[in-house]
């Protein structure tokens, strides 16, 4: 028998207002569903913890959600994805918040029978990504005024070196003319690409504090410079988590995969440092 439940939800609508509103589909919808007017929300009353609420069939205190920021339960709870997954069922989840994809486990998604397809409208993905390009637009502006009031020279260029400063811009030069290509090609292997190459910034940046606190210890001089060039590389490796932000939205664009629940390393991505 070939049944099929269709879950339907307006943020922030009262149950009252199906009745005032008087519109046909309104009125339609309650003719031809199940349905309550009785229901009461949880508290607190706002989109996640309500939401999270439903999809599980829990309070906020056993789910552990009373923000609107996802945050892994301590104890696994079964939601209506893992129950439909867990008897053979599938699944499509339609939303425009990207909060809403952790209702939709990535673990039944990769068993085969859970099969989540996102929804972003052309206007929010392009919002989104311009969020994250102005953001690179800071750091770069940053790193301009930092060169544009320090004095020459302003380390050694062995120090320099060690830092790996030089290796560290190629990379995020490099991860966002992939992630250029990538939207250009509509490429989900470029998109992916890009998400190793951020693991790199992530190592030259780590390495880069310990490297200027022992060359402050010798050379007490320059303790200035090497806080400033501290934020430089802070700012650097914050470009590539903005560029892995604009990949991971190309891939959604592209056929809407779910990854931002799982480590990027860890779905056997190319350990790329070159």
């Amino acid at each position: 028998m070939n049944r099929k439940l269709i879950l339907i939800l307006c943020d922030g609508m009262r149950s009252d207002s199906l009745e005032a509103c008087g519109h046909p589909m309104a009125t339609w919808m309650q003719e031809h569903s199940l349905h309550t007017l009785q229901a009461r929300t949880v508290m607190p009353s706002i989109t996640l913890p309500c939401i999270m609420s439903l999809c599980y069939s829990a309070q906020p205190e056993r789910h552990g959600i009373f923000t609107l920021q996802y945050a892994q339960p301590l104890k696994p709870v079964e939601g209506i994805f893992e129950h439909l997954a867990r008897h053979g069922k599938q699944c499509t989840f339609y939303y425009d918040w990207e909060e809403l994809s952790d209702l939709c486990r990535p673990g039944a998604v990769g068993e085969g029978t859970l099969t989540a397809s996102v929804f972003l409208s052309g206007g929010r993905f392009v919002l989104k990504i311009n969020t994250n390009l102005e953001r690179l637009g800071d750091f770069a502006e940053g790193i301009a005024r930092f060169a544009l009031n320090c004095k020459e020279p302003i380390l050694a260029s062995g120090l320099v070196k060690e830092l790996r400063l030089e290796e560290m811009i190629n990379q995020v030069s490099a991860m966002l003319e992939l992630a250029k290509r990538a939207l250009q090609e509509e490429s989900q292997e470029l998109a992916t690409a890009v998400f190793a190459k951020d693991n790199l910034l992530d190592e030259i940046n780590a390495n880069a504090t310990a490297v200027l606190a022992d060359y402050i210890g010798k050379h007490p001089e320059s303790a200035l410079s090497c806080l400033n060039l501290v934020s430089v590389f802070r700012k650097l490796e914050r470009s590539g988590d903005h560029i892995t932000n604009i990949a991971e939205e190309i891939v959604f664009f592209i056929d809407a995969k779910v990854l931002k629940h799982s480590g990027r390393t860890d779905e056997h991505y190319t350990d790329d440092k070159k």
